[in-house]
């Protein structure tokens, strides 16, 4: 259940929801436990998100755009309506950036604990949050200096314990086997560990085109009239929000709020540097659309009786709008058609011709897809061998899938191996260190 060790917390999380699924009457498959709990993890960041903008401008008509324009960029949708990692772990980046404001805003013991707890949670649903956590101590040390100690103890108990005791890396020479087997070790292997793609190359307008296509899809999947209405709404309602802000100065922030501006600015450059070593993957940009609204929602704050102005207000309604019939109709409609998805569409392939009932025995590298759509969708258990030879010898590994094999065909149960496997494919995608063979 804990083998996932970039994001340690998403398979238990699962399971406890469809443990209550169950409970409840209702006997979902896997893939639907893990979109259903994705879609109410997302509406719950949002409402943590709405109640940060209130706090911040005591404006509902500015906070709720603001919130529904997190929720309706193109990333944080396709991610709340999906079975994928991401969504949890944006749900922690959501309350810790909620008890960075609370703990700058009171300083009280409980709002510091909070912030270490949504941090550390943070890091334990996805572990490249571990470049984001630079940006609260940030807060910790701008805001009371002696706090510092107390919140790194209690960020480390929260994030590093639970690693330390599962995988049992007591010493330096520990953490590096751990770090052979399940780093190194899954580098190919789709969503199965610490993926290790490292390699420098910052370039700020490839971040900038990153965060572009965090918000709004590009290029669009749809050329009907209704997304290029939506998008030239947004761009109006975009055009209009920072020609008010910079009317009115609103980068001029208070001085008892600096703390959260350095901490948004260190969370967006904690991105930029993880994305300047990582392949710049998309889906790792999503906390800075949460980033982005945070920051317009503290230079919307309201200073005495000075609060949103009303063309902010319907800018900001307008922007939500076209965003939400943009990514709408050009992003997540094609999206959802089984036509414009090729993974599904094998996974529909291979269906139509293996018998019902049988096992698929598949590499987990050339599709990763394939180990959720073909129990979820073609209704065939599989085989992935990439999850075999995380963190043990090859010979081990094999092993197991020769037992696992011969179990399944005592049983009268019909086995496949995609031609992936035969025929070279899996072992070129594999890393050296796995030292494979095609023999």
């Amino acid at each position: 259940m804990f083998q996932y060790a970039a994001h340690y917390l998403f398979n238990p999380t699962g399971w406890v929801f469809h443990k209550a699924f169950l409970a409840l009457g209702h006997a979902p498959r896997g893939y639907e436990t893990v979109q259903s709990m994705n879609a109410l993890f997302g509406v719950a960041a949002v409402a943590v998100m709405f109640a940060l903008l209130w706090r911040m401008t005591r404006d509902v008509f500015a906070a709720l755009p603001l919130a529904l324009l997190a929720a309706h960029s193109f990333l944080f949708w396709s991610r709340a309506v999906e079975c994928s990692v991401y969504m949890p772990a944006l749900f922690w980046i959501a309350v810790a950036l909620a008890a960075a404001w609370g703990y700058v805003r009171s300083g009280t013991k409980a709002a510091l604990f909070g912030l270490a707890g949504a941090c550390g949670l943070a890091v334990l649903y996805h572990l490249s949050h571990l470049f984001l956590a630079p940006a609260f101590f940030l807060v910790v040390l701008a805001k009371r200096r002696r706090d510092l100690p107390v919140f790194a103890a209690a960020w480390a108990l929260i994030a590093g314990l639970p690693h330390v005791l599962t995988y049992r890396i007591y010493s330096l020479g520990a953490l590096m086997k751990w770090y052979e087997g399940q780093g190194t070790g899954t580098a190919a292997a789709w969503g199965s560990g610490v993926n290790c793609n490292w390699g420098w190359g910052f370039s700020l307008p490839a971040h900038a085109n990153a965060l572009f296509q965090s918000l709004w899809v590009w290029p669009p999947q749809e050329g009907s009239w209704i997304p290029a209405f939506g998008f030239v709404m947004a761009a109006a309602g975009l055009i209009a929000v920072v020609w008010d802000f910079a009317r009115r100065k609103l980068w001029k922030t208070d001085r008892d709020d600096r703390p959260l501006v350095h901490c948004l600015a260190a969370f967006v450059f904690g991105i930029f540097v993880f994305q300047s070593f990582w392949a710049r993957e998309l889906n790792k940009y999503s906390p800075l659309i949460l980033a982005f609204v945070a920051f317009a929602g503290l230079m919307l704050k309201r200073r005495g009786d000075n609060g949103p102005s009303s063309l902010a207000r319907v800018a900001l309604w307008v922007l939500w709008l076209g965003t939400f019939v943009y990514n709408g109709w050009a992003g997540i409609l094609p999206q959802s058609l089984p036509e414009n998805n090729p993974a599904l569409m094998r996974a529909f392939s291979i269906m139509r011709r293996t018998e019902p009932g049988s096992t698929i025995v598949v590499s987990g590298i050339e599709c990763g897809f394939d180990k959720l759509y073909l129990p979820g969708f073609a209704k065939r258990q599989r085989i992935p061998l990439d999850l075999y030879l995380i963190g043990q010898p090859k010979e081990e590994a094999f092993r197991r899938v020769k037992a696992d094999i011969l179990h399944l065909l005592r049983m009268g149960t019909p086995v496949y191996v995609l031609s992936e496997v035969t025929e070279g494919r899996f072992i070129s995608g594999t890393p050296e260190n796995w030292r494979l063979t095609q023999a």
